[in-house]
């Protein structure tokens, strides 16, 4: 029973651990893309290196809590952004950043602690 309890307390952890770094992901890939829509080139740049530094710093600590697939496909989109707004097109940057977002709901939404996350 104790194993049990100890389990459940690390999932929610874990959730809470992951709801937090991907809602500050989620808030910068909205400060870029606000950015992007106001077609502020200075901006993108800083905004652009903050989420690219953000999630160099957090995704070695989200894999070991997360699953590996979403991670990679987030990582994917990522590198997709860059690419769109270096050659300037920032309409395509913006479906990348909508679909990144996508992607970082799916990892919430996997990690939630059920019935089935536990046995």
């Amino acid at each position: 029973m104790i194993l049990l309890v100890i389990i459940v307390v690390l999932l929610f952890c874990n959730y809470f651990y992951i709801e937090k770094r991907c809602n500050e992901l989620t808030n910068r890939l909205d400060s870029l893309e606000k950015s992007i829509i106001d077609f502020d080139d200075e901006k993108i740049s800083k905004n652009l290196e903050d989420v690219e530094s953000y999630w160099q710093d957090k995704k070695d600590m989200l894999l070991a809590f997360s699953n590996h697939k979403c991670l990679d496909d987030i990582s994917q989109t990522f590198l997709k952004i860059s690419a769109k707004i270096d050659t300037q097109r920032y309409g395509e940057a913006l479906e990348q950043i909508r679909l990144a977002k996508l992607h970082i709901v799916d990892i919430l939404t996997n990690e939630i602690p059920s019935f089935e996350n536990i046995f």
